[in-house]
């Protein structure tokens, strides 16, 4: 695995890579993680395409020190990225909260993508805590109150979670990801700065039907975060799709599973996805 840094204004992109051949297939990784969540994907002997994959604003090694993120800083960073790996197109990768920015991308970089995939896909629709901490500016001072206040905010979690608002997965989500001053910090800051990747769906559904992108949906059978049945229901008919359900829960990257997404990418990426 290689490393490598991206200098984009006064910010600094870092990045890991395997392989040099063709398709560039570039990963975006979900909420908490980092590029090397993306290791398993890595081309071994045979294999011949190119994984890169990088850390995200608020993540990893990466430094943002502006504010937002725009989906016009993600049409330009991936054009740096084409350009240092000397490719003309990628296959645009995103797990989970990373689905959100390859969804944002296709409507960015028309012509630079040649597929696109995501792996239990957020961004499909909004849930209640994204949409209040990116809504509004005002709504966003509700939400760093919130954090600011976690014994208030954990008596509203549970409250919403008996009325039947909120499911056991958000529950879960916030135990693992806001249960330390730091973690909360990240979370207001990573949503924060993404207040533009609101991807319209309808939208981007029309344009990889008249560009011919194919797509492929991997799920875990399990999830209850980004469960199977949205996605069918929000790309059902779409052209050059591939769906492949896994015997998982939403963490979809492994050892174990990265033969079959990989056989599956190799599928979308050659156009021989099927409407499912």
């Amino acid at each position: 695995m290689n490393g490598f840094d991206i200098m984009f204004r006064q910010n600094r992109i870092h990045g890991i890579s395997a392989g040099s051949g063709d398709p560039l297939v570039l990963c975006f990784h979900g909420f908490g993680e980092t590029c090397h969540s993306f290791d398993c994907l890595a081309p071994e002997e045979g294999e011949d395409f190119t994984m890169a994959a990088v850390d995200l604003p608020g993540h990893g090694e990466t430094i943002w020190k502006e504010p937002i993120f725009t989906p016009e800083d993600l049409g330009a960073l991936i054009g740096l990225i084409l350009d240092r790996f000397g490719k003309k197109q990628a296959c645009l990768l995103g797990n989970s909260l990373g689905a959100r920015f390859v969804l944002c991308a296709e409507g960015m970089v028309p012509g630079l993508v040649s597929s696109l995939v995501l792996l239990a896909p957020d961004g499909l629709k909004d849930h209640f805590w994204y949409r209040l901490a990116t809504a509004t500016s005002w709504s966003n001072r509700v939400f760093h109150f919130l954090l600011r206040h976690p014994t208030f905010l954990f008596r509203l979690i549970r409250a919403g979670r008996r009325v039947g608002f909120f499911n056991a997965s958000v529950i879960r989500f916030f135990r693992q990801n806001m249960d330390t001053p730091e973690k909360r910090k990240q979370v207001y800051e990573v949503w924060t700065s993404m207040m533009g990747m609101n991807p319209n769906v309808p939208k981007v559904k029309a344009l990889m039907k008249a560009r011919g992108t194919s797509l492929l949906l991997v799920y875990g059978q399990f999830d209850r975060v980004s469960p199977v049945a949205l996605g069918r229901s929000v790309f059902h008919g779409q052209p050059g799709l591939e769906m492949v359900i896994l015997p998982k829960g939403h963490r979809l990257l492994s050892e174990e599973t990265s033969g079959e997404i990989k056989r599956a990418i190799g599928i979308v990426g050659q156009g021989k996805g099927r409407p499912t």
